[in-house]
């Protein structure tokens, strides 16, 4: 299959192009064009859990979240961003509306990226895919400042970092690291391509 571009993408999945302009409503992609050519794409959807002990008394966050980011480690640069939503996790599912909070988020600083094991052993990538950690500094909407930790295991082949597969996220209203729900994916430098481009 020939490679097709956001645009045309999304044309036929019947969105107009104009949302090309507004990335928040695209999630991370359209965040990544201007990242330099061969980075690496971390991309992730999670559902996590909260410390209680940073929120209000009785109240227990949960966030699901979603990110894509392109970095180089070699230039310590990061680019990128997703979406998220925290809910009372304590509430019946039709309480939890409207949200704790809610909004964009951006990458602002790498951190760092390991591709060992706890033992020191460095880990091969598996086609595509790269197992490893990635730390970054974060922006979020209506939160502030935020650190996040990706962590990319290769199970079917038994691949692992020594970390859960998930993102712990570090916020002001406590640490989301209890997995309920996690996809996370890594890829080796270049691929796919970026910069993304409409």
């Amino acid at each position: 299959m020939s490679p097709m571009d956001r645009k045309t993408l999304l044309e036929r999945a019947g969105v107009g192009a104009g949302v090309l302009a507004v990335p928040a409503l695209l999630g991370a992609e359209a965040a990544l064009a201007g990242s330099p050519p061969n980075s690496r794409i971390a991309t992730w959807i999670v559902v996590n859990q909260s410390t209680p002990a940073v929120a209000p008394p009785g109240v227990f966050p949960a966030i699901a979240w979603t990110g894509e980011v392109a970095f180089r480690p070699e230039q310590e640069f990061i680019k990128g961003g997703g979406h998220f939503t925290i809910v009372d996790w304590n509430q019946a599912p039709a309480n939890r509306v409207p949200p704790l909070a809610t909004g964009a988020w951006m990458a602002t600083e790498f951190l760092g990226w390991n591709t060992e094991n706890p033992p020191g052993t460095p880990l091969p990538a598996v086609g595509q895919i790269q197992a490893g950690v990635l730390d970054a500094k974060i922006e979020m909407d209506g939160l502030g400042e935020a650190t996040m930790q990706f962590a990319c295991n290769v199970g079917f082949v038994g691949i692992t970092t020594g970390k859960p597969e998930t993102v712990v996220l570090t916020t002001s209203l406590g640490t989301f690291s209890t997995i309920v729900a996690s996809l996370t994916s890594s890829t080796i430098p270049g691929y796919p391509n970026v910069p993304v481009t409409a």
